[in-house]
């Protein structure tokens, strides 16, 4: 029932805001015949008022289209295209969504994940490690050096970890962890091939290790190595088809290669899992808006944040939604608080820019749009800024 009156919600917002078109309503209805007809003579007066005003010529020309009118239509097309090429961010939703960029996350935010106890890059499988430290395969010892290894490895003190790794005697029990917990290192150090050889050794004495299986796909998946990444995937959820994480690699997998409808499938198995896994949702909302179902990934986002408030990647999705919808005001806010917590985030902050150039704040957003542009974001639509600050 709730989602039903979301739907609803969203179905009279939006036709509410299609029917109090201010050309409509402003223009004089006694020398005219039709709504589009009243509307249009407004925005005449508007665009004589102020000839470079594209929102007002988009809007004309999409008023003539519906009279079917299409060489004024066009023309009107034409004269705001050559105004500003972006002309169409005004009044197209998919043209919109091809403006804002789609962000898959792989990892829990680092703050909320030490507010958890949990390593702060999420590809490790925690759960997995702390079982096998803390039971019956290592001895004391071995289990409080392995444990400590890991710790530093948490708080991305590599040298660290490293030191303590190799101060801890190689035993017979400890062996595929050890060769395990070397490939992570490099992993985390960005060496993906030669961590490889040591998840190879890892699951040669023991080819039950699941999260050396996991650890592997990753690595490939890292090196472009999509189906050897797949099959470890697989291999792993058929040792342990509990654990969150590894359905949600594999929906990144898929995401990957482009199989949106199996990524979703995954993402929901993760979701589901009873370890849980919020950026699951987060990726199945995101794919959601890519694929222009807007009303059910904003339902979702919003459920999302509502139960897991600390996943700051939730207001860039929503702030996305919101900038598609032309909800300007609310993309605004939503892509502020994710900066709160990702203010190196240059593409956000280029499309929080955006987001207030078109809610009518210039100076703010062609600020935040040179801001971004110094912290060094490329934009393919960069010449934008020519066209919307100038």
């Amino acid at each position: 029932m709730k989602k039903l009156l979301v739907i609803l919600a969203v179905f009279i917002s939006q036709t509410i805001t299609a029917q109090l078109d201010p050309g409509i309503i402003l223009a004089d209805p006694t020398k005219v015949n039709t709504l589009e007809e009243n509307a249009i003579v407004h925005y005449t007066r508007q665009i004589e008022a102020n000839p470079d005003d594209v929102h007002a010529i988009m809007l004309r020309s999409e008023l003539h289209r519906a009279l079917g009118q299409t060489a004024s239509a066009d023309s009107d097309l034409r004269r705001a295209l050559a105004i500003n090429p972006y002309a169409r961010l005004y009044l197209n939703k998919e043209y919109r969504q091809q403006m804002f960029p789609t962000k898959s996350f792989s990892y829990v935010n680092p703050v909320a994940a030490e507010s958890r106890g949990d390593f702060s890059k999420s590809f490790l499988l925690t759960k997995q490690y702390m079982e096998m430290i803390n039971g019956h395969e290592l001895d004391t010892y071995e289990a409080q050096q392995m444990d400590l290894v890991l710790s530093a490895l948490v708080h991305h003190d590599y040298d660290d970890a490293q030191y303590l790794l190799d101060r801890v005697d190689l035993t017979s029990n400890n062996a595929a962890l050890h060769q395990d917990v070397q490939g992570l290192l490099l992993l985390k150090r960005d060496n993906a091939k030669e961590a490889i050889t040591y998840f190879d050794k890892a699951i040669d004495a023991n080819p039950s290790l699941v999260t050396a299986y996991h650890n592997r796909a990753v690595a490939h998946k890292k090196m472009g190595n999509l189906d050897a990444s797949e099959q470890d995937f697989e291999t792993a959820l058929a040792i342990n088809s509990d654990i969150a994480q590894l359905y949600f690699g594999k929906g990144s997998l898929h995401e990957l290669k482009g199989d949106v409808s199996t990524a979703m499938d995954y993402y929901r198995k993760a979701a589901a899992n009873s370890e849980g896994y919020p950026h699951a949702n987060t990726n199945y909302s995101t794919l959601l808006k890519s694929t222009g179902e807007y009303t059910e990934a904003i339902i979702e986002i919003d459920a999302l944040i509502d139960d897991n408030p600390e996943v700051t990647e939730n207001y860039y999705v929503r702030g996305g939604l919101h900038f598609i919808y032309g909800e300007y005001s609310n993309a605004v806010s939503d892509l502020e608080l994710y900066l709160e917590s990702n203010s190196d985030d240059s593409e956000a902050l280029y499309y929080l820019g955006l987001s207030k150039l078109m809610n009518d704040q210039k100076l703010d957003g062609c600020t935040d749009i040179s801001k971004s542009l110094n912290l060094g974001y490329k934009p393919s639509n960069s010449d934008l800024v020519l066209y919307m600050c100038n």
